[in-house]
């Protein structure tokens, strides 16, 4: 069979929650969000659930962007009902609480600091986006990337927020600079 003709088929054994296969040779896009019934990964991005496996990939792979939720685990059934109608209350934001099965963004936050400070810079290339809904999360998530990074690693940070939306480019010093 000539060289044109030739099908490759690819396998991996890694699959997001959405069944799509993980290839960890490759650069790779992550969107971390506990909904893959409601909110959709842009295509081609690999879509995860937890931010265990967030921080696991970040470490087997090359996560060049990210896009992370905060509240994560499904429905909160312990938001009040609004007047009846259905609708939930969204409980004020006291810092992040940790999700014993699911995690949060914050926390995939606080393990690329925690990773940085032993001198394993795992920010995406690309940045990150922060797409929850949790305002008072993202700009604690801002509050901890801005200061603390620039402070203590001399890595720039750069916020564009976009509606409900923050992103976070990173200008990570290198041994040429």
């Amino acid at each position: 069979m000539p060289e044109s003709d030739e099908i490759i088929i690819e396998r991996s054994e890694l699959k997001d929650v959405c069944g799509n296969p993980i290839f960890l040779d490759r650069e790779l896009r992550v969107f971390l969000d506990d909904r893959p019934d409601v909110r959709f990964a842009p295509e081609g991005w690999v879509y995860l659930r937890t931010a265990r496996e967030v921080c696991l990939l970040m470490l087997a792979a090359n996560v060049v962007e990210a896009s992370l939720d905060n509240d994560l685990g499904g429905l909160d059934e312990s938001r009040e009902d609004v007047e009846g109608k259905g609708q939930k209350e969204i409980p004020p934001y006291e810092g992040p609480v940790p999700d014993v099965i699911f995690g949060s963004g914050v926390e995939v936050i606080k393990f690329l600091l925690e990773q940085q400070g032993l001198g394993n810079a795992l920010w995406p290339r690309d940045g990150i986006t922060i797409h929850s809904a949790n305002v008072p999360a993202a700009e604690w998530i801002e509050s901890s990337l801005a200061g603390p990074l620039e402070r203590h690693f001399g890595i720039s940070v750069t916020v564009t927020p976009t509606g409900t939306k923050r992103h976070f480019a990173f200008s990570i010093p290198t041994d040429d600079s």
